[in-house]
C-alpha cells in the first residue's frame, strides 16, 4: 500500500506545532501534575477544602446554575454550610450514611458537599428506583436520616413501611415547586435551615483524603445495586488532572452536567 508522505508531514508538523503551543502551559500542567500526585489518604486536602477556598477566592463569580436560580461561589458556600451546620446539630457524626432520595437539583449538592465538609456519606439513592430496588438500596447502606424530595415521597411511602425500621429513623422533605405540605412525620427541612448558621464548620479543617463522601450504586453482577464508596481523594485526582491539567477550567468556564449526580462521572468530574 502507498504511503501518503505528503499528508503525512502535514499531520506531523501540525502536531508538532501543537506541542510547541503548549509550551506556556508546563509550568502550570506541572504544578498540578505534582499536586496530583502529591495526595495520599493522609493528605489534609478535601472536597470541603476547595469549596472554602473558591469561596474566599472567586467568591462573586457563579459557580452553579439551575434552572433560574444561580448561586455564587460564596453563597455555593454558605448554602452548604447550613446543611452542614444542621446535619451537626441533629447529631449526625463523622462515618454516619445520610440517605439523599432527590432529582438532581441544587439541593442534592448542598447535602453531599455538606457531608463532605463533617466526615458524613451521603447515599446516593437512584430516583428512578422503585419498590424492591429501591427497598435493596436503602437496607443496603442504613441509615436513620432519611431526606426525601418532594418530588419522590409517594415512591419512598410505598416502601418506607418494607425497610428496617427504628424509632430513632428521622425523615426529612425537601421541597421543589412545594406543590404540597410536608406529609406527616417528615421535617420541612429549608424551614429548619433558616435559622442555622453559615460559618464553615470547623470539622471540615479535620477530613482527610481518603475520608468517604459519598456511596454510589453500581448496576451489580446480580442485578441488584452494589454500593461503590467514593473518597475526597478521588475526588481530587479528578479535580486536578481532569480540571486543572486537562481542561485548565477557570471561573470562566460553563461545565454543563445532564447526567444525575447519583453517576460517577456527573459526582467526580461534573
Amino acid at each position: 500500500m502507498a504511503i501518503d508522505l505528503q499528508n503525512h508531514n502535514v499531520k506531523l508538523s501540525n502536531l508538532i506545532g501543537k506541542l510547541f503551543m503548549l509550551i506556556p502551559q508546563f509550568p502550570r500542567i506541572i504544578k498540578y501534575i505534582k499536586k496530583a500526585k502529591a495526595i495520599n489518604s493522609n493528605s489534609n486536602e478535601s472536597l470541603g477544602k476547595v469549596i472554602e477556598y473558591n469561596a474566599i477566592h472567586n467568591g462573586d463569580s457563579i459557580a452553579l446554575r439551575y434552572e433560574e436560580q444561580s448561586y455564587t461561589y460564596s453563597d455555593f458556600n454558605k448554602t452548604i454550610n447550613k446543611y452542614a451546620n444542621y446535619l451537626l446539630s441533629e447529631g449526625v457524626q463523622k462515618d454516619e450514611i445520610v440517605i439523599a432520595y432527590l432529582e438532581n437539583r441544587p439541593e442534592l449538592l448542598f447535602l453531599i458537599a455538606a457531608c463532605a465538609k463533617i466526615g458524613a456519606i451521603a447515599s446516593l439513592i437512584n430516583p428512578n428506583q422503585r419498590e424492591k430496588t429501591l427497598i435493596h438500596a436503602l437496607e443496603l447502606t442504613k441509615s436513620k436520616y432519611f431526606f426525601i424530595g418532594e418530588e419522590l415521597i409517594p415512591f419512598f411511602e410505598d416502601v418506607k413501611n418494607s425497610i428496617t425500621q427504628s424509632k430513632n429513623n428521622t425523615y426529612y422533605w425537601i421541597s421543589d415547586q412545594q406543590i404540597k405540605n410536608p406529609p406527616v412525620n417528615y421535617i420541612n427541612l429549608k424551614k429548619e435551615l433558616e435559622k442555622i448558621d453559615t460559618k464553615n464548620p470547623v470539622t471540615t479543617n479535620q477530613i482527610k483524603a481518603d475520608q468517604v463522601y459519598a456511596n454510589v450504586f453500581t448496576s451489580g453482577t446480580t442485578g441488584m445495586p452494589k454500593a461503590s464508596r467514593q473518597t475526597n481523594r478521588k475526588w481530587l485526582s479528578t479535580y486536578y488532572w481532569f480540571g486543572k491539567v486537562n481542561m485548565n477550567l477557570n471561573t470562566n468556564d460553563v461545565m454543563y452536567v445532564p447526567l444525575p449526580f447519583y453517576h460517577t462521572n456527573a459526582l467526580i468530574v461534573g
